[in-house]
């Protein structure tokens, strides 16, 4: 086993000084790597939002990204290794992992989902895996892990809610949150339609800086349900052709979610991506139904906290546990009592429950008469 890892050690150095790497610079990393079609994969699935704008945020850890095509074959030496549990925000499912601790900075994690080894040394981070499976494997290690833990994990920390987020004209953010099933992709894009900014379609990162809330959005695409897709003109050419004479009833019946990527799905309603904090205004949690007469009720601080609890997902407040020596130890180094401080703040947030039939109308006119003309 420590023969087998040494070697890994041994091969990372040989490649950090013979091979030609590309390098790129997005939030919080360094990240060199093989080949300059990485590099725009890369750019692709982070920008706008965590591509660095040249501006440096502190130091910043490095991370190697490597082909190996043996990855698979160290598969047997992590057999006796110890076996973590990880669960992704982003693909919403609990993985498994190997992984051998050889120091309180250094260790290997074998990802056989990901079909990759991850050595961490310090504050440097170098992914190993196959030409196959290279892109995604280190995609989702820089992204997933990385990027959004040392999000999580600054000295003003946020924490992560599984929700969608638009942007008024007044540039004050709408966070909609809500069990599966409610309406919040149907409540969104409605709000598109309407003129709102698209700020987040699946994951929101909430932090509080001076007594307020601010939210960022994350780089997931957006799966759309035909049912939904078929209501609004800018989404028709997302249902297949041979689907498009369906009822509605059909329509609602598919399991199909046709994909969109963040800033695909903005252009569509003409609208402005927004990858910055913003400030927070209010929260909503819808409930669509046919026949709904609409309604709009405040939600009070005790009913607000549990109306939350299964929309937590990151690494402060939720299910996730950072397998990551780099983020665990950033994790560490939060305090609780400002996550306290910034979950009663997200509590002090006007909060709404909106019953309505999904029609944009209903849904502009419960925002103007229950919410907005009591704000002003």
């Amino acid at each position: 086993m420590e023969k087998a890892l040494n070697d890994l050690i041994k091969i990372s150095k040989k490649y950090k000084k013979q091979k030609d790497l590309e390098h790129l610079e997005v939030e919080y990393l360094s990240v060199f790597y093989e080949g300059k079609d990485f590099g725009n994969y890369l750019y692709k699935h982070l920008s706008p939002y965590f591509v660095s704008n040249g501006s440096s945020m502190g130091e910043k850890n490095k991370v190697y990204c490597f082909v190996l095509e043996s990855v698979d074959d160290y598969e047997k030496y992590f057999v006796h290794a110890k076996k973590i549990k990880h669960y992704s925000p982003s693909e919403n499912q609990v993985f498994q992992k190997a992984k051998y601790i050889i120091s309180t900075d250094e260790d290997f994690v074998y990802d056989s989902q990901n079909h990759c080894i991850i050595y961490t040394n310090r504050d440097e981070t170098i992914i190993f895996s196959n030409r196959l499976h290279y892109n995604q494997a280190c995609k989702r290690v820089i992204r997933d892990e990385l990027i959004y833990g040392l999000v999580q994990s600054q000295a003003t920390p946020s924490i992560m809610l599984h929700s969608s987020c638009a942007v008024d004209n007044t540039g004050k953010a709408i966070l909609i949150c809500g069990d599966k099933g409610a309406g919040k992709t149907t409540t969104l894009v409605n709000l598109l339609d309407l003129g709102y900014d698209l700020l987040s379609n699946d994951l929101t990162f909430v932090k509080q800086v001076d007594g307020k809330i601010w939210v960022k959005g994350t780089p997931e695409s957006i799966n759309i349900g035909l049912g939904t897709a078929s209501k609004f003109e800018q989404l028709q050419d997302i249902i297949p052709e041979n689907m498009r004479e369906l009822s509605d009833h059909d329509l609602w019946s598919t399991h199909l979610k046709p994909e969109l990527n963040w800033q695909s799905f903005a252009n569509k309603f003409n609208v402005k991506l927004i990858s910055e904090w913003t400030e927070l205004s209010t929260i909503l949690f819808p409930k669509i139904g046919e026949g709904l007469v609409p309604e709009c009720n405040k939600i009070e601080k005790i009913q607000l906290k549990k109306n939350l609890q299964n929309s937590f997902r990151g690494i402060n407040v939720g299910h996730n546990i950072p397998w990551s020596t780099l983020i665990e130890k950033r994790h560490k180094e939060v305090q609780s009592s400002e996550i306290s401080k910034l979950l009663d703040g997200l509590l002090n947030k006007s909060a709404y429950k909106i019953r309505y039939s999904g029609k944009k109308d209903e849904l502009s006119s419960l925002i103007y008469e229950s919410i907005t003309k009591k704000l002003s």
